[in-house]
């Protein structure tokens, strides 16, 4: 086994499906495809704006 890098726990294999975590290998074996799943959530206060 060789590694090649590391992506970070950011984006470790996540799906919202079950089992849903599949890997793809390119044909030259030289890079792989795999789901990832980011949830960000932000809090917005805006004021002075006028009510309808």
């Amino acid at each position: 086994m060789k590694i090649l890098g590391d992506v970070g726990s950011e984006f470790a294999p996540r799906s919202y499906l079950n089992p849903g975590i599949r890997f793809s290998v390119s044909p030259d074996g030289g890079s792989i495809l795999y789901p990832t799943d980011s949830i960000r959530t932000g809090l917005w206060m805006l004021e002075g704006f006028e009510q309808p």
